[in-house]
């Protein structure tokens, strides 16, 4: 099961809005309030018998909730990220993509998010 939910930000907060569309997600489909949200060793948000993954921009939050590990990222467009970046986190073929690109900032924001 994967499930998603999303839009403009419920509360001004973004990490309370990111929370809320989880709770509102959660609620749906469990049929149950959400508990307390945990996290992992390494930081990730987990509940009790599932995976979750929260994101935020300036612009919107989004929410994932799985039965298997998931992620979701969302990223502004409008978000200028340094070329330095590209060298760090981009595979050999990604960089080649990345330095023929008519909009290098676009497509590293692409390959960030996926």
């Amino acid at each position: 099961m994967l499930y998603l939910s999303g839009g403009s930000h419920l509360e001004q907060d973004t990490h309370r809005s990111a929370r809320r569309y989880l709770a509102e997600l959660y609620s749906g489909v469990f049929q149950n309030p959400m508990p307390p949200l945990e996290k992992t060793a390494a930081g990730k948000p987990v509940l009790p018998g599932c995976f979750c993954s929260l994101t935020h921009t300036k612009r919107g939050t989004f929410c994932a909730l799985s039965d298997r590990p998931v992620g979701v990222d969302a990223e502004d467009v409008s978000r200028r990220l340094s070329p330095a970046l590209a060298k760090k986190i981009l595979s050999p073929g990604e960089l080649d993509q990345y330095s023929g690109a008519e909009d290098p900032n676009a497509c590293l924001l692409r390959f960030w998010v996926l």
